[in-house]
C-alpha cells in the first residue's frame, strides 16, 4: 500500500462497511447495537483527543478526506481534471473551504485560519499567525473574483484583510492590508454571518441586521444609491 494513501482508522472502517436491516422491525443483538453506538461515539470525539506518542498527525486525520481539482500545483499535484486528494489539508482536519482569485482559504476543526496560495512553488497550507494568536475563528469568507479575505470569531468579531479598493475591507480607507485587522465599524455589535463579493462585503447580526459595504455598483450594496459605502 502507498504511503501517500490517506489513513483511515478501524472505526471509519467498521462503519464504512457496516451494513443495518432495511427492515426497521427486524431484531438486532443488544451487543451489535452497543458497539454501532461507541463506534459512532468514538467517531465524533476524534477531532477532540490529543495526540497519542505514536502517532504523528492529528486524530481528524484518520476520518476525513479531502478532495480538490483544477490547478492545485502545490503539493506536485499539477493541473487536475479530476478529484485529488489533498493529504497536506487532511492532516489538519478541516472544518471550511473558500476560494479566491489567487488562493484559497481553509479553517480547521479547532478554529485555526490557513490560506494555500496558486502557486508553482509546491508550497502547501500556510498558517495565518496573527489570527491564530487573538481569537477562534468559527467561519471564514471570501469570493472566486475577489483579492480579500474575511473571518468571523467566536465572540461575533469580523476581521478582513488583503486588497481594500472600494472600502471592501471596511476600515474606513482604500488601502491593502496584510494580516487580519479587526472591524471596529461592527464592534459592540454579534456577527453571526459573514460573505464576501468580487468588490464588496457584507455582515448578518444576530439581531438580523444587514450591513454592506464596498463599491455600490448596480445598487448591490442596498443602500438605494450606486456609490462607495466605507465603514469606520
Amino acid at each position: 500500500m502507498s504511503s501517500s494513501m490517506p489513513k483511515v482508522s478501524p472505526t471509519e472502517s467498521f462503519l464504512r462497511y457496516l451494513a443495518l436491516p432495511e427492515d426497521e422491525s427486524e431484531f438486532v443483538e443488544l451487543q451489535h447495537c452497543a458497539v454501532v453506538l461507541v463506534s459512532h461515539l468514538d467517531r465524533l470525539a476524534a477531532p477532540y483527543l490529543p495526540m497519542s506518542s505514536n502517532q504523528k498527525t492529528p486524530s481528524i486525520a484518520l476520518v476525513q478526506e479531502v478532495l480538490g481539482w483544477g490547478w492545485l500545483s502545490w503539493g506536485n499535484a499539477g493541473h487536475t481534471l479530476g478529484p485529488t486528494t489533498l493529504g497536506s489539508l487532511v492532516e489538519i482536519g478541516i472544518a471550511q473551504i473558500c476560494c479566491a482569485e489567487k488562493c484559497f482559504l481553509t479553517l480547521t476543526k479547532t478554529g485555526k485560519v490557513y490560506i494555500c496560495q496558486y502557486t508553482s512553488e509546491g508550497q502547501g497550507p500556510v498558517l495565518v499567525e496573527s489570527l491564530a494568536g487573538k481569537c477562534e475563528i468559527i467561519k471564514i469568507a471570501t469570493n472566486p473574483e475577489c483579492k480579500h479575505y474575511m473571518a468571523l470569531s467566536r465572540e461575533g468579531e469580523v476581521y478582513s484583510w488583503g486588497s481594500g479598493d472600494g472600502g471592501k475591507l471596511g476600515h474606513g480607507d482604500n488601502n491593502f492590508c496584510d494580516e487580519p485587522t479587526l472591524i471596529t465599524g461592527l464592534a459592540g455589535k454579534q456577527v453571526v454571518q459573514i460573505a464576501c463579493g468580487s468588490t464588496h462585503s457584507a455582515a448578518v447580526t444576530s439581531e438580523g441586521e444587514l450591513y454592506t459595504w464596498g463599491r455600490g455598483n448596480y445598487g448591490r450594496l442596498g443602500h438605494g444609491k450606486t456609490s462607495i459605502i466605507i465603514i469606520n
